[in-house]
């Protein structure tokens, strides 16, 4: 993983053990979805290196979820990482 990245594997798995339903995001080509996730032994490291699930764990409309917290080094002004 590049260490570049912000790292949330704290608090993801804070999160998981406090109940909380926590969804990360996987990337198809140019669209990035949500799944939701039990546990971090199930992501694989996609082409950058970074940790996601895989292509068979059902995706979520993003609009129902309450908090998402997208950490990043960079962003330009139309919010593209």
């Amino acid at each position: 993983m590049d260490s570049a990245e912000a790292q949330t594997y704290g608090l993801v798995e804070t999160a998981l053990a406090a109940g909380k339903s926590v969804y990360v995001p996987r990337c198809r080509g140019q669209q990035m979805d949500m799944v939701r996730i039990t546990n971090l032994l199930g992501l694989k490291p996609n082409t950058w290196g970074i940790p996601e699930p895989s292509d068979s764990e059902p995706a979520v409309d993003p609009n129902t979820l309450d908090f998402i917290l997208v950490p990043g080094v960079a962003f330009d002004a139309t919010g593209n990482r």
